[in-house]
């Protein structure tokens, strides 16, 4: 079984859309013939539009639309081979850890994961309609940061104090809490949940929740005299 980091949605939404990392790269990839991926092939439609220009005003015999068509194949040729060059370059980036990506692989999925970096040389990338998928998976809304980003935005949420951090009591279902700590006392067990970490936390967390202060205040003090650890989950089993 894969384990999948679950990225928080305020990081998945600073990522670039499949669309948006193509188009950089194809910007920025270089070519071994000199310039970039993108002055190549904007010539190369430069090219094209100029033949166009010329086959409308010419008497377009037979003769010459082979010519003609036979031309502006070759140029979509070459341009798919350079813009293949960037993709790949992308892909290869996936791979050895230069960027990241971040999906959503169910409906089901409380949050966007990253996708394992050895998943990428086996998924096909539809950047149009930002979806990757291979044998038995699928990663639909993909985005993509540079990985330096990628890892200082989590260590960040690791520790962020905001009101936009999530309510701690966000999978405990529809359950009372009430009930859920009268439970937990009876029992004498831990009452593990995910959020805030740190007591400075406790009335945004409050807030955040909608709780009552009295219920809030029980589960709070409880979490302290147990030691609770109020903390977020990272990863979880598909």
């Amino acid at each position: 079984m894969d384990r999948f980091i679950e990225v928080p949605a305020g990081i998945y939404k600073k990522a670039e859309s499949l669309s948006e990392i193509q188009h950089r790269y194809r910007m920025f990839t270089p070519l071994t013939t000199g310039g970039v991926v993108a002055e190549k092939v904007y010539a190369l439609m430069d090219q094209m539009d100029m033949l166009r220009s010329v086959w409308a005003k010419s008497p377009q015999s037979v003769n010459d639309r082979v010519e003609y068509e036979k031309e502006i194949s070759d140029h979509q040729v070459a341009i798919a081979h350079l813009e293949g060059i960037a993709d790949k370059a992308l892909i290869n980036d996936a791979v050895t850890g230069g960027v990241v990506g971040i999906g959503y692989t169910s409906p089901d999925d409380p949050y966007p994961v990253a996708i394992p970096k050895r998943h990428w040389p086996f998924l096909e990338i539809d950047f149009e309609e930002g979806i990757a998928k291979g044998k038995n998976i699928i990663y639909a809304a993909v985005r993509v940061m540079d990985a330096p980003d990628f890892i200082r935005l989590m260590q960040i949420s690791e520790t962020d104090e905001s009101e936009e951090a999530e309510c701690p009591f966000n999978l405990l279902h529809e359950e009372r809490l009430e009930d859920i700590l009268n439970t937990a006392l009876a029992m004498d067990i831990d009452l593990k949940v995910p959020g805030a970490r740190k007591r400075n936390d406790k009335q945004k967390i409050r807030r955040k929740c909608s709780l009552p202060e009295s219920a809030f205040g029980r589960a709070w003090q409880y979490g302290l005299n147990r030691k609770v650890i109020w903390q977020k989950p990272k990863k979880y089993t598909a």
